[in-house]
């Protein structure tokens, strides 16, 4: 379980802003070790999702920290698949993305940045989860070959 703070002497921002680790408050679900990938996504979406209906306020800034948590977990979470075939594009690489995401999302908010310009950006981030979801449940296919593979191949069939 996730523990993140709701109150303090200037409400979440104030200690997102100090860069200081929140006291305690507000819990969320978090991710466990081989938790299946989609339940995960899931629940950073429910995260963001709330983060998004308080429009990132005090009340919607745990939300936020919640979510951002669990993309630093992502890696823990046990995946179905490596490589997207309805994107033909690595599973690991979108995960890093999301994670970026989120932790750009935050430094956002530390610096000050106006909410309202950081809300598109939550709200790309949440359109990033389903769009993964999706993409999880159009299966997997195989990944390209690597390129020092082809590159090696190339130089035989020169040789030849």
């Amino acid at each position: 379980m996730l523990v993140i703070a709701a109150c303090g002497p200037e409400g979440p921002r104030g200690w997102l802003l100090a860069g200081d680790a929140p006291p305690a408050a507000a819990q969320a679900p978090g991710i466990e070790p081989g938790m299946p990938l989609d339940e995960a996504l899931e629940r950073i979406g429910e995260q963001l999702d709330s983060a998004l209906a308080h429009r990132l306020s005090e009340e919607g800034i745990p939300f936020l920290l919640s979510a951002e948590a669990m993309t630093d977990r992502l890696a823990e979470t046990s995946r179905p698949l490596s490589w997207l075939a309805a994107e033909h594009y690595s599973l690991e690489a979108r995960l890093w993305q999301l994670q970026a995401g989120a932790d750009r999302v935050l430094a956002r908010i530390r610096v000050s940045a106006p909410l309202d310009s950081v809300m598109p950006e939550v709200q790309a981030l949440r359109e990033g989860v389903q769009a993964l979801r999706g993409a999880l449940a159009g299966g997997s296919a195989p990944p390209p070959e690597p390129v020092g593979r082809l590159l090696d191949r190339l130089d035989s069939m020169r040789r030849r």
